[in-house]
């Protein structure tokens, strides 16, 4: 997928795109559906001025013996990593305070991990696990739009909902 950047960077919200970003009840699940009234704590992000999907990719386990064909090295399918996700956000301070609130803040494993999902009104949803491990303004507050840089460390997969998916029960 392209990143959502319009080529003037003016926020692609005007088309309607939404980020939410919450926690589930079971911060293990990522529903197949994505319905923002299922996370608790949920808070909507906006206005979107870009937008990169993970930068995924699977990785090798070195499987080769001594007995190997031709002596080459042998290799098999690792672990799916799941990259990062950027986001590009207007700046406004409880954006700021209320994404800062959310990073992560002791060693337990599902501390700081977080559901987001990014709802496209003419597609559907794109949903995944996340740790916040940046938010970062572009530059110094005044009379200029800033912009909030933001980084989550994929947990899991991504999936995409499409528009008139069932939710799961």
């Amino acid at each position: 997928m392209q990143s959502l950047t319009q080529a003037n960077a003016t926020p692609v919200v005007a088309a309607g795109v939404q980020l939410w970003v919450g926690t589930f009840v079971d911060v293990n699940t990522v529903s197949s559906s994505f319905d923002v009234n299922s996370l608790s704590s949920k808070i909507q992000l906006g206005p979107l001025v870009d937008f990169n999907p993970d930068n995924s990719k699977i990785g090798t386990v070195d499987v080769t013996h001594q007995m190997s064909l031709n002596s080459a090295k042998e290799k098999a399918t690792g672990w799916y990593d799941g990259g990062d996700a950027t986001f590009k956000l207007r700046y406004n301070s409880v954006l700021y305070a209320s994404l800062n609130s959310r990073k992560p803040v002791t060693n337990s494993v599902n501390n700081g991990r977080l559901t987001w999902g990014v709802f496209l009104p003419d597609w559907g949803t794109i949903i995944f696990n996340g740790i916040l491990t940046d938010a970062v303004p572009s530059g110094q507050l005044g009379d200029n739009p800033v912009d909030l840089n933001i980084t989550i460390a994929v947990s899991g997969r991504i999936q995409f909902v499409p528009l008139g998916t069932v939710p799961a029960a």
